[in-house]
């Protein structure tokens, strides 16, 4: 069990890194601001709004449910496997949002729209960092 902490914890970690990288991206590349359809922003918004509700879910369901076998059955080869799937797909979800608001700033739209989302992924990624069953 530990090991697969310690393997969850570096993808948690390398993806919070990346995210910062990419939080950061934009504005050494020195993106120029343009006009962006409204809709497009909203719709990404929404995206990343579904997303979190995803991954709050999966906690709940996958990730939470898999600990609390695990804390019953420390060997439970299956419960271990959905503990650690559950982490890496909330992990993902999380990183998908940080890279919407990169595409955001990529096309043009604001600092503060990209900015949004940034914080809101690597909020998530903080929120769900991972802690040993048990």
């Amino acid at each position: 069990m530990e090991s697969s902490f310690r393997t969850v914890r570096i993808v948690h970690v390398a993806l919070l890194a990346a995210a910062l990288i990419y939080a950061f991206l934009p504005e050494m590349a020195h993106v120029q601001t343009k006009n962006v359809n409204p809709v497009f922003v909203y719709i990404i918004y929404v995206v990343a709004i579904s997303e979190a509700v995803i991954a709050l879910v999966v906690r709940d369901r996958l990730v939470n449910r898999a600990a609390e076998q695990l804390v019953n059955m420390p060997t439970d080869s299956t419960a271990l496997a959905r503990w650690r799937m559950g982490n890496i797909l909330i992990f993902a979800l999380s990183e998908a949002i940080v890279l919407y608001g990169l595409v955001l700033r990529f096309v043009g739209a604001s600092a503060v729209h990209a900015g949004v989302l940034y914080a809101g992924g690597i909020m998530l990624l903080l929120i769900f960092t991972p802690k040993m069953p048990g």
